[in-house]
């Protein structure tokens, strides 16, 4: 599997942040002052930062919230007191040196990702550092420097690997030395026990999953897809060709972004909000959330052909184009991106959903009734047959759950073998269109029975239906650790249980 350092959201993707000092005047002391590190971070994989080489275990779109600590120096090359692989030599040209991570300011092992701020100085000519997961390879660089930089330093969110470590890659010529600051951590651990203290709460006051505690917002036209980023509900509004944001606290509507012509798909990652158009040939749209709402921006306008589904793998994000093909684009500094378009050629005519477990990408075909595996070039490795019209899926750490509308059921697949688990039925299913996870239970959208349905993922116990109210059609549904989100069609608002 290959990652990629997420850079904060305040800076450019792709962005620098220059030191004005010249090198040598570091103070050898001194942690950076503290910077400013985002209040979600969503992973490509949440992986057990104690095996790197287990399968995934969690949900690669579940939000991890951000853990601060005291700003605190990781490591100085220089030495000032730095010994081991935090302190010196100097890191040489074309080298890579790794730093365990967890264990030191604070970092504790159930940590994801950490929050850092990298410092390069005494560094000549041209090069770049490339951090990431240990045990990985590297993408991007993390910063680059010239013959009259100076110290040169840029901070990022980057994720832990194998054994709680990072990996510093130098592109260039050496010697050079490298200091870095943390001042938090990302800890899929946090998050759990904050939802679950909640739901414990609302069981004992009173659960609101009833239909006269539903919060509604009203959005654009055919809400069509739901993402959360953890603070914000992102929506696709098909019908109006604009996306809405909406605040998870309170659910007011926010802000209105225009110009998503056929906006279907949408996928929160990198810092961005990505949007499909099922147009003909499919367009990738993206939202900058710190900037003031106006027009999306255009980034690809060579997708297959009706882009409805979004996933991202670290590196790439790929979409299922309902004409019959996958795409990817490789995001970079400069848009518009170039898509990749792969035909399945492995009984796939109509390309729905699509995720990514951690380790490979699925795809849902409507027409065949197929949950396909592709490898990271788009080949097919397994194809699972599931039930009839099968709508978007979720991966639950473990398995994956495909509603199927025209059969209404539910087909339950293990993803590290590919095996169906169960088919599901009953639990008020009718028509199921798209499934959820919270990190407790799965949830389903039935569209023609104007309800959803719950799950305990653990043990596939059924835990009954809640109506959505009559002429309603929810249709996509996401979590945001707390609650569910489900946009209902026929009524244009955002529903939240």
């Amino acid at each position: 599997m290959v990652s990629v350092a997420l850079f904060l959201a305040w800076t450019p993707f792709f962005g620098l942040l220059s030191g004005a000092a010249q090198p040598g005047q570091i103070p050898p002391g001194e942690q950076t002052a503290n910077w400013q590190a985002p209040i979600f971070w969503t992973p490509p994989a949440a992986r057990n930062p104690r095996d790197a080489g287990s399968e995934a275990v969690n949900t690669a779109t579940a939000p991890l919230p951000f853990v601060a600590v005291s700003p605190c120096r990781g490591a100085d090359t220089r030495g000032f007191g730095f010994t081991g692989q935090y302190g010196a030599p100097s890191l040489g040209g074309s080298s890579t040196r790794n730093f365990t991570i967890t264990g030191i300011c604070g970092i504790p092992a159930s940590a994801v990702a950490v929050s850092f701020n990298f410092t390069v100085t005494n560094n000549p000519t041209f090069g770049d550092i490339r951090v990431y997961p240990a045990g990985e390879g590297a993408l991007v660089s993390t910063l680059n420097w010239g013959p009259s930089s100076g110290n040169i330093a840029n901070a990022a969110v980057v994720r832990l690997g194998a054994g709680g470590a990072i990996t510093v890659q130098v592109d260039g010529p050496g010697p050079v030395d490298l200091i870095f600051d943390i001042n938090g951590y990302y800890d899929g651990n946090v998050l759990s026990q904050f939802a679950g203290s909640r739901r414990l709460v609302l069981k004992q006051l009173g659960t609101p999953q009833i239909p006269a505690a539903i919060t509604q917002t009203a959005v654009g036209t055919t809400p069509y897809a739901v993402a959360s980023d953890g603070a914000d509900l992102w929506v696709a509004n098909f019908g109006s060709n604009s996306v809405s944001r909406v605040r998870a606290s309170d659910g007011k509507l926010l802000e209105t972004w225009t110009g998503a012509t056929g906006a279907a798909g949408i996928l929160v990652a990198m810092g961005y909000v990505f949007v499909t158009g099922s147009t003909n040939p499919g367009t990738l749209y993206r939202i900058d959330p710190r900037l003031p709402a106006g027009a999306v921006t255009t980034v690809s306008t060579n997708l297959g052909k009706s882009p409805i589904g979004l996933a991202f793998d670290g590196t790439r994000i790929w979409t299922a184009n309902f004409g019959g093909t996958v795409s990817w684009v490789i995001p970079d500094a400069n848009p518009p991106w170039s898509a990749t378009n792969k035909n399945i050629t492995v009984g796939s005519s109509a390309p729905q959903g699509i995720l990514y477990d951690g380790s490979n990408i699925w795809v849902v075909d409507y027409a065949a009734g197929t949950l396909v595996k592709l490898d990271s070039s788009g080949a097919v490795l397994r194809t699972v047959k599931v039930g009839l019209f099968p709508g978007w899926p979720v991966f639950d750490g473990a398995n994956i759950w495909v509603p199927n509308g025209n059969d209404s059921s539910v087909t339950v697949v293990q993803a590290a073998t590919g095996e169906v688990v169960q088919t599901l039925t009953g639990n008020g299913v009718k028509v199921p269109i798209t499934a959820a996870f919270d990190g407790e239970r799965v949830l389903v959208t039935n569209i023609n029975g104007d309800s959803v349905s719950l799950w305990r993922a653990a043990d596939l116990t059924p835990l009954g239906s809640i109506s959505t109210g009559a002429g309603t059609s929810p249709f996509s549904a996401c979590s945001d650790g707390l609650h569910f989100w489900v946009t209902l069609q026929d009524t244009n608002k955002l529903a939240r249980f």
